[in-house]
Parts: C-alpha cells; sequence; structure tokens
C-alpha cells in the first residue's frame, strides 16, 4: 500500500478541485444570471478545473508507471 501513496494523494487533491470546481462554478453562474458581471470572475474556476484535471492525468501515469515497475522488477 506504501506504493500507492502519491497516487491517493494526488487522486485525493484532483477529486477535491473537482468537487471544488462544481460548486463554484454552478454557485457563481447563477449569480450571474442575477447580476450583470462579465466573465473574468469565473477564472478561479476555470484554474480549479484545470488543476483537477493535471491531477486525474498524473495519477493515471503514477499508476501506470508504478505497475511498470512492478514487473520490471519481478
Amino acid at each position: 500500500m506504501e506504493r500507492y501513496a502519491w497516487v491517493l494523494f494526488f487522486g485525493l487533491i484532483g477529486g477535491v478541485c473537482l468537487i471544488g470546481f462544481v460548486y463554484f462554478f454552478i454557485k457563481d453562474t447563477s449569480t450571474k444570471k442575477d447580476q450583470q458581471r462579465n466573465y473574468r470572475f469565473l477564472i478561479p474556476d476555470i484554474f480549479l478545473f484545470l488543476l483537477s484535471m493535471i491531477n486525474i492525468v498524473f495519477v493515471i501515469y503514477l499508476y501506470f508507471d508504478i505497475q511498470k515497475q512492478l514487473i520490471f522488477f519481478k
């Protein structure tokens, strides 16, 4: 289980960022209907989405890299 600690760590960060993106994006777009604002306020939401996608891609890469090392060292 020790090998997969980084996979779990980055997976949790990616999941939290994705949940934060969905929550704040829904909240911000509903306030957009009430107020006439430009779309500049969505930049933090887009940053959370990109951060979550980068973490999820990194988790997939780490998982396959660990699997390749396990096969190599058997």
